[in-house]
C-alpha cells in the first residue's frame, strides 16, 4: 500500500501540485516497500507532465551510487531487451509492473465522406502495455 505521504501536496506558481513518484520498490510479498517522491517533471503544451527518459536515468544513478553514463547504459539496455523481444513477437512480463506484447493490426477500408473514395490502410504490427494488477490498483486508489 502506498502510504499518506505519497499523496503530499506542493505549493508550485501558486497552485497545488501532485508529486510524481520517482521510485517504487517492491518486497518479497509484492507490496509496496518505499517510494521516493519526484518533484520535477517535464511539462507538455497542453499542461499535463510526464517523467522523462532522462529523469530515469538521474534516479536511478543517485539512488545506486552510480554515474548518469553507467545508468544511462543500464536504461538502454533495459529498453532495448524490451523492443528487441517485441519486435521478435515475444511478451515482456516484469513482475508488479506490467507487459509489454506484440499486436497486429489487420489492414482495413476507410470510406472518406468528403471525397467519396474508399481507401485501404495496410496491416501494421504494434506494442501494448498491460500494467500489473498492482499497478493497477495503485492508479485507481483514491
Amino acid at each position: 500500500m502506498l502510504s499518506t505521504r505519497f499523496v503530499s501536496t506542493i505549493r508550485q506558481s501558486g497552485c497545488s501540485v501532485l508529486k510524481k513518484v520517482e521510485s517504487v520498490s517492491y518486497n518479497q510479498v509484492g507490496g509496496v516497500s518505499s517510494v521516493r517522491v519526484f518533484s520535477s517533471a517535464t511539462t507538455s503544451k497542453d499542461g499535463s507532465s510526464w517523467t522523462t527518459k532522462s529523469d530515469i536515468i538521474r534516479a536511478i544513478a543517485e539512488e545506486h551510487d552510480l554515474s548518469v553514463a553507467k545508468s544511462k547504459r543500464v536504461v538502454d539496455s533495459i529498453l532495448d531487451m524490451i523492443a528487441e523481444a517485441v519486435v521478435e513477437k515475444k511478451s515482456v512480463r516484469i513482475s508488479g509492473f506490467g507487459s509489454f506484447l506484440h499486436s497486429e493490426r489487420k489492414s482495413r477500408n476507410i470510406f472518406n465522406i468528403g471525397t467519396k473514395a474508399i481507401s485501404r490502410i495496410p496491416a501494421s504490427n504494434n506494442m501494448r502495455f498491460r500494467p500489473s494488477k498492482l499497478v493497477k490498483n495503485n492508479l485507481n486508489r483514491k
